[in-house]
């Protein structure tokens, strides 16, 4: 859903439209009933979280009853905690239609929010990762995974036929990346775009992208944001701005040429560069080398 349920619609909705940041909120760690339905289905969903790291979760849901269609996501608690209280008698479950509604609003065609979410719908014993959710975790964060039930029928005050479940946890500290990353760039000007040369220590992965002067000067004053935060802003700009929501992370020695990703027009530049990993999070410093492109001849 939201950021994974139909990447291409995705995509075309984030060209559309002026949002960045559709992403969801919720806590209930009691498993109440936010529907307050009387005749709320019983059914139950057992939820088991494992394998938490820095950057990602393994999550499965067993439902006590296999026949029921359900629905998940997952977000930070701090986030969930305040969408899920704007309307207590829906909970979550506000913030997902309203979701689906502006995506529909935006789509060609008959398109409705049940038919939207339908497609994200689960059946039976599944199993998920934190990272289809929240693309990019951040350490040491808690964050909700929850699930409920839901029958539609195609009217506008369809919502969950189960109690909502959620599960709370943490991610755990990064694990350090011992790989001595060298970047070499030209100290005259490049034409075209971005250049260097990148030599490492080991096979640990890592990134590489071009971030503007004013860009990077903002985190390097801010007070409020630091490296880190422009480290996570920058891999998570290149992912969704990939309509195949991919990001290539670079492992080895390398060498840089003003193509693809790394071409940009005439202006003060910056190559940051940093040891990542996309399940153990950021292994090292953030570092920012200063380079200069001038106009093509």
């Amino acid at each position: 859903m939201k950021k994974v349920f139909n990447l291409g619609l995705l995509v075309a909705v984030m060209m559309l439209t002026v949002f960045t940041s559709c992403e969801k909120n919720k806590n209930n760690p009691n498993n109440g009933n936010q529907s307050g339905n009387e005749d709320i289905n019983k059914t139950s969903f057992d939820i088991e979280v494992s394998n938490i790291l820095a950057g990602n979760a393994e999550i499965k849901v067993i439902p006590s009853d296999k026949d029921v269609k359900y629905y998940v996501y997952a977000m930070p608690k701090a986030k969930y905690d305040v969408e899920s209280k704007k309307k207590p008698e829906l909970g979550i479950f506000a913030f997902d239609k309203s979701w689906y509604t502006m995506v529909a609003d935006h789509s060609q065609g008959d398109v409705t929010w049940q038919k939207l979410m339908e497609k994200e719908m689960n059946k039976g014993d599944k199993s998920f990762d934190l990272y289809n959710y929240e693309y990019f975790p951040r350490p040491n964060t808690e964050y909700v995974f929850y699930c409920y039930g839901i029958d539609f029928k195609g009217n506008d005050d369809d919502k969950p036929i189960t109690k909502i479940f959620t599960k709370t946890f943490t991610t755990t500290d990064t694990v350090k990346s011992d790989n001595k990353i060298t970047v070499v760039v030209p100290t005259d000007s490049i034409e075209g775009g971005a250049s260097a040369t990148i030599t490492t220590t080991n096979n640990d992965t890592y990134f590489v992208g071009i971030g503007k002067k004013t860009f990077v000067d903002f985190y390097k004053s801010s007070k409020k944001f630091n490296f880190i935060d422009m480290a996570y802003k920058m891999v998570y700009d290149i992912y969704i701005e990939n309509a195949a929501y991919t990001i290539e992370f670079f492992s080895g020695d390398r060498t840089i040429t003003p193509e693809g990703r790394f071409s940009c027009p005439a202006g003060e530049y910056y190559l940051v560069y940093f040891p990542f990993n996309r399940k153990t999070g950021i292994g090292g410093k953030v570092e920012a080398i200063p380079f200069r492109v001038k106009n093509k001849k």
